[in-house]
C-alpha cells in the first residue's frame, strides 16, 4: 500500500481548476459513454441533412454535457472530489455497458427494477466482459486523477466558483439549443424514449422519481376494498383450491400451446388446458407487472401509487374465509401479498438443485404439497417462479434438461449464435411445462375439492430482435415480445362439474385477446365470491352470461 501512495505521490502532476477537472469528466462522459444515445439519434434523423443532423447533434451535445456537469459538480467537493468522480465514472461505464448490451432504458420502471433485483439476480449480469468494459472506460479517468492535482480553494471561492460555470454552461446550452428548439421539441415529442438513454443525467432523474414513490404499506394500512364481499358456497358444499401460478419473463411467441414452431409444452398438450393465445401484460418488469395483475386498477387505471395503497385480489379471498398462501421462488411478492402468509421455497429445495443464490422451480410443487396438506378449507395458493428470469436462461433449469442443443451458456446474450439463444430460452419454457404438468398432477389427487389452476407469466422477453435483449422498457414503446404473454386455465372434472358454465364461458372467451387486466375480476368469478369491485365484463368465465 505504501509502494503504490509512493508511486501517486511521484507521479507528475498539474494543477488544475476544480470545475475544469468536473468539465472535462462531463465532457468524456457525454462523448464516449452516450454512444447508445448517438447511435439513437442518428437512426431517427435518417430524413435530416448531415449539416442539420450535426448542428442538431452538437445542441444536443452541449445541453447533455451541461447537466453532467451540473450532477458531477454538485457531487463533488473538496479532497473527495477526485475520487467521487472516478467512483461516479464507474458506475456510468456500467451502465453504458449494459445500455449497449441489452439495450436498457434507465426510466423510473427499469429503477425500480433495478432496486428490487436481488444480488443472485444481479450477479448473473457481471460477466469479464461487463468486467473489461468498466476498465476500458475507467482507464482515462484513473489517468487523469493521476496527472492532475486539484488546486485548493476556500469554502467560498468554491461556491463562488460552482456557480459560475452553472451559469456559464446554461448561457452556452441555450444559445446552442434555442435555436434548434423546434426540431428539440419534436424528437423529444415523437421519440421521448430517447431521453432514457442520456447517461448518467437520465438515472439520477428516474432515481428521484422513483424515491418520492410510495414505498411498500404495511397490510394494515392499505385501502379497503371489497369489504361487501360474500362467498357464494356451490350446492355440493366442496372445498374450493386454486393455485395461481406467475410464471417469469415466459413470452406467448415461444409458447407452444400458442401455435410456436416448436412444442415446448408437450406435457401440458395431454391436458385439458383452456390456453389463451393472445394475453397482454400489465407491464414489462415484475416490479410493475406483478402487483398490477392482482389490482383492481389493472393497466386500463394504472397507478402505481393507488396499487400500492389499496388492497388487492388476494385480501378479498382471504376475507371471505380463504386460506391465501404466496409460495416465492423469486424475489418477493412486491408487496402482493402483504398481510398474509408467505413462504420461501427454498426451504424446500434440495441443495443439489440450488447454487448462485437460485433454485430451480421443483421447489415449488414440494412447498405446494405441504400447503395443500397443512390448512383446510377454502384456500388460494400462488407460486411464483424463476421461471425463465434472463440472461442465465441456462441456469433454469438441470443440465439433463437441455432438450434444445447447442444452447447459449453466456450472458452476454449478444455474443450466442441466435440458434443457441432461442434454444436455451426454450429450454427453460419446457421446464416450466414439466413444472405446471407436475402441478395438475398434484392438484387431480385432490378428489374432493374444486380445484382449479391459472398460469400466467409477468411479461415477456426479448431475444435479439432489432437488437433488443431482456425486458423492461417503457410500456409505451416496448416490443410486442416484452408484452404479450401465455395465459391459461386448468380444471379437475369435480370443477367441470359444478361449475360447467363458467368453464364453458371460459373456452369461448379463449379464442378473444385477454389481458393482466382480466385476472382480477376472473379468479373472483371462478370462486364465486361476489362484490361491487368485481365487473362482470371483465370476468372471462362469467361474461357470456350477460
Amino acid at each position: 500500500m505504501h509502494r503504490i501512495f509512493d508511486i501517486y505521490k511521484s507521479w507528475p502532476k498539474v494543477t488544475i481548476h476544480s470545475e475544469i477537472y468536473t468539465l472535462i469528466l462531463s465532457l468524456y462522459i457525454s462523448t464516449l459513454l452516450n454512444q447508445k444515445l448517438w447511435a439513437q439519434l442518428s437512426d431517427i434523423q435518417t430524413d435530416q441533412s448531415l449539416t442539420n443532423q450535426a448542428i442538431f447533434g452538437l445542441a444536443l451535445f452541449v445541453l447533455l454535457t451541461t447537466l453532467n456537469y451540473w450532477i458531477l459538480s454538485l457531487i463533488s467537493w473538496g479532497r473527495s472530489q477526485k475520487i467521487v468522480l472516478v467512483l461516479v465514472t464507474l458506475a456510468v461505464a456500467s451502465a453504458a455497458h449494459f445500455s449497449n448490451t441489452y439495450d436498457v432504458h434507465y426510466d423510473t420502471s427499469m429503477m425500480a427494477n433495478l432496486l428490487a433485483t436481488d444480488y443472485a439476480e444481479s450477479r448473473e449480469l457481471l460477466s469479464w466482459r461487463w468486467l473489461w468494459s468498466v476498465w476500458i472506460y475507467s482507464v482515462p479517468v484513473v489517468l487523469l486523477g493521476l496527472s492532475t492535482r486539484i488546486s485548493k480553494l476556500t469554502v467560498t471561492r468554491k461556491v463562488t466558483h460552482k456557480l459560475i460555470g452553472v451559469s456559464v454552461t446554461l448561457v452556452l446550452s441555450l444559445m446552442c439549443l434555442l435555436p434548434q428548439l423546434k426540431t428539440f421539441t419534436s424528437v423529444m415529442r415523437n421519440h421521448h424514449d430517447l431521453r432514457h438513454y442520456a447517461i448518467p443525467v437520465s438515472m439520477v432523474v428516474s432515481g428521484i422519481r422513483q424515491a418520492t414513490v410510495l414505498k411498500a404499506v404495511p397490510a394494515e394500512k392499505l385501502v379497503k376494498i371489497g369489504e361487501d364481499a360474500q362467498y357464494q358456497a356451490p350446492v355440493d358444499k366442496k372445498n374450493e383450491l386454486m393455485v395461481i401460478v406467475v410464471g417469469e419473463t415466459v413470452r406467448a411467441a415461444n409458447w407452444g400451446l400458442s401455435a410456436y414452431s416448436r412444442d415446448t409444452t408437450p406435457l401440458l398438450r395431454k391436458k385439458y388446458v383452456i390456453n389463451f393465445p393472445y394475453a397482454v401484460s400489465c407491464g414489462t418488469n415484475t416490479e410493475t407487472s406483478v402487483p398490477c395483475m392482482f389490482s383492481v386498477y389493472g393497466r386500463e387505471n394504472y397507478s402505481e401509487r393507488k396499487i400500492k395503497e389499496t388492497q388487492n385480489l388476494l385480501h378479498i379471498v382471504h376475507k371471505v374465509g380463504f386460506g391465501v398462501t404466496w409460495i416465492d421462488n423469486q424475489s418477493g411478492c412486491k408487496g402482493v401479498c402483504a398481510g398474509l402468509e408467505f413462504v420461501d421455497a427454498k426451504k424446500f429445495s434440495d441443495p443439489k438443485d440450488c447454487f448462485e443464490g437460485h433454485c430451480y422451480d421443483s421447489n415449488l410443487l414440494s412447498a405446494l404439497e405441504w400447503s395443500i396438506d397443512h390448512q383446510a378449507g377454502n384456500q388460494v395458493i400462488v407460486l411464483h417462479q424463476i421461471g425463465n428470469h434472463g440472461p442465465a436462461y441456462y441456469k433454469r433449469y438441470p443440465e439433463n434438461h437441455a432438450f434444445y442443443q447447442p444452447e447459449c451458456r453466456d450472458t452476454n446474450l449478444d455474443r450466442c449464435s441466435k440458434e443457441s439463444l432461442i434454444n436455451a430460452y426454450d429450454n427453460s419454457i419446457r421446464y416450466t411445462d414439466k413444472l405446471l404438468s407436475g402441478v395438475i398432477d398434484l392438484l387431480e389427487k385432490q378428489k374432493n375439492k374444486n380445484v382449479s389452476m391459472i398460469y400466467v407469466s409477468d411479461h415477456g422477453e426479448s431475444l435479439g430482435e432489432k437488437g433488443v435483449y431482456l425486458h423492461g422498457m417503457p410500456y409505451a414503446i416496448a416490443p410486442k415480445e416484452q408484452k404479450e404473454v401465455p395465459m391459461m386455465f386448468w380444471f379437475s372434472e369435480q370443477y367441470q362439474k359444478t361449475y360447467a358454465k363458467s368453464v364453458a364461458c371460459l373456452k369461448q372467451q379463449s379464442k378473444d385477446p385477454a389481458h393482466h387486466d382480466h385476472i382480477f375480476h376472473t379468479v373472483l368469478g371462478l370462486l364465486n365470491i361476489q362484490t361491487a369491485s368485481k365487473k362482470q365484463e371483465m370476468d372471462l368465465s362469467q361474461v357470456c352470461h350477460g
